[in-house]
């Protein structure tokens, strides 16, 4: 009989053993999941974005929305930089509102927190804040950041190209 119990008792502990990692896996994919049900909204407009077609300034909410929302469930420096580029499509539309560009680098700055070796960011962080008429000196700082981080980057080389004929080194002095 003692052989029975014991054995009783190592199938409840691997039972409740086995729950709690069940629970514990759950709670860690509610957050994952919520957040890329949450992003579904504005996918198809940044399929839009990433296929050159025109965006409207309701798709724009609807990827502000669902990344705003993603960000509650998780956040994600990738729906950060989304969140950045719908920002600034909305800026720079006939009617853009400047609240578009400090928010936009509002959200850069937080990206570049959570992920801060993206080049990306940092090109982006270097336009809003010329956009936006700040010093030449922060200007270039994200400037450098970002061919520090991306060197090699071909997609960013032009504007940052253009940037650094706008804002050159200052001389060593």
């Amino acid at each position: 009989m003692p052989d029975a119990r014991g054995a009783r008792g190592r199938a409840r502990r691997t039972g409740l053993a086995a729950l709690l990692l069940g629970v514990g896996l759950l709670a860690l994919a509610v957050p994952i999941t919520g957040a890329a049900l949450s992003r579904l909204p504005g996918d198809a407009v940044l399929r839009d974005l990433r296929a050159d077609k025109a965006v409207g300034v309701r798709a724009l909410n609807r990827l502000i929305d669902s990344r705003q929302m993603a960000g509650r469930w998780r956040e994600d420096p990738r729906d950060l930089g989304d969140l950045v580029l719908a920002y600034l499509l909305l800026a720079e539309r006939p009617a853009g509102d400047p609240a578009h560009l400090l928010a936009a680098e509002q959200t850069v700055t937080a990206a570049l927190r959570a992920a801060p070796a993206d080049p990306y960011g940092w090109t982006r962080l270097a336009l809003v804040r010329w956009q936006l008429g700040r010093p030449a000196e922060s200007i270039r700082a994200a400037l450098n950041a970002a061919c520090t981080t991306g060197p090699n980057s071909t997609r960013l080389k032009a504007i940052q190209q253009a940037l650094r004929a706008k804002f050159p080194a200052a001389p060593d002095g």
